[in-house]
């Protein structure tokens, strides 16, 4: 009876680190170590354990050594296709109230002291399928008002990349898509600009995905133009993709930046770009067309998942634990 109480615990204890450190995987990591220790305590197999138990954890870190950096990449793919997703479908609800309203929204509505108060993100609801939270809104009050405060966390799926969301949790309220204000640029302030305006619709960015901004997705408050030239420099902090991956050990991130154009396609930049050219992608009325130079590869940062370390190693110890317990005996 003690014995069952014992390996009932042992069996709770390899499980809860084994999913501590590989998630719902962490299971088929547990089957191994079952199997040897099982074998190992019967009787008339111990030797044969030893041997089994053995082979399965060569098997097993050999199937992590392939397999995690795998899964990572393909996590990663994902998460970079739905994020581009997102851009597209937001140039395409821009579209289609320049079509309805004959300029594209103004990045931001004032009230009557000039003070902004609603969002473009809000004013394109209703071109992303999200009529009932445009009707919801109320207008004659702030973006952060008693009554629209309320619908702070009905975001839409469209305004959130799936690598933040993935890292900071579903009940944020931040968006990742901004526009790019000022002058000469697709978003004049309070005024809307005309799709005619702009030189080259397929040169001319209308959205940035950045990370770590802390905006809130009614907030009227975007990227000024100074701000969007630096971070497409090389002087960018590498986090402000937003797009990392995780292995077991590690955290990768800063492999690009992504944008929407004014003719609805959605480019990523593995390099960093200069100022005079990031300007001419940025503005309405220059040639944005990169020059060969101007792409130069970032640096990915790197750094240590703790978390994971911790995990892994409770996980390793807890699985050869009964070991010291077995030779004892034996000897």
């Amino acid at each position: 009876m003690r014995f069952g109480i014992r390996a009932l615990l042992y069996v709770l204890a390899v499980l809860a680190a084994a999913m501590a450190a590989f998630g719902p995987a962490g299971i088929l990591a547990a089957l191994p170590v079952f199997l040897c220790w099982s074998m190992t305590y019967w009787p008339r197999h111990r030797r044969t354990g030893i041997i089994c138990g053995a082979l399965a954890a060569l098997l097993f870190l050999g199937a992590c050594a392939v397999l995690l950096p795998a899964l990572a990449s393909a996590r990663q793919a994902a998460q970079q296709t739905t994020c581009r997703g997102c851009l597209r479908y937001i140039a395409i609800a821009l579209h289609n109230y320049h079509d309805e309203h004959g300029t594209f929204p103004p990045a931001y509505t004032v009230d009557e002291n000039g003070k902004p108060m609603h969002s473009w993100r809000v004013l394109i609801l209703p071109y992303l399928e999200e009529a009932a939270l445009y009707a919801a809104y109320d207008f004659d009050e702030p973006w952060d008002g008693p009554n629209n405060s309320k619908l702070a966390n009905r975001v839409p799926s469209a305004f959130q990349c799936e690598a933040h969301t993935d890292r900071h949790g579903r009940g944020s309220c931040e968006t990742q898509y901004l526009a790019v204000v000022g002058d000469n640029t697709a978003w004049p302030g309070s005024r809307g600009a005309k799709l005619g305006d702009i030189a080259e619709a397929s040169e001319t960015l209308l959205v940035l995905e950045v990370h770590g901004r802390g905006v809130h997705w009614m907030e009227p408050r975007d990227l000024r133009l100074e701000a969007a030239i630096h971070f497409l420099g090389r002087d960018a902090p590498p986090e402000s993709t937003g797009h990392f991956h995780e292995t077991l050990f590690h955290r990768h991130y800063g492999r690009g930046r992504q944008g929407v154009y004014a003719d609805c396609h959605v480019e990523e930049w593995f390099g960093p770009i200069s100022s005079e050219a990031a300007a001419a992608l940025l503005t309405i009325n220059d040639d944005g067309v990169l020059a060969e130079s101007d792409h130069r590869d970032w640096i990915e940062a790197k750094e240590v998942r703790w978390e994971g370390v911790y995990a892994f190693s409770a996980f390793t110890l807890i699985a050869v634990f009964p070991f010291a317990w077995w030779a004892w005996k034996e000897t």
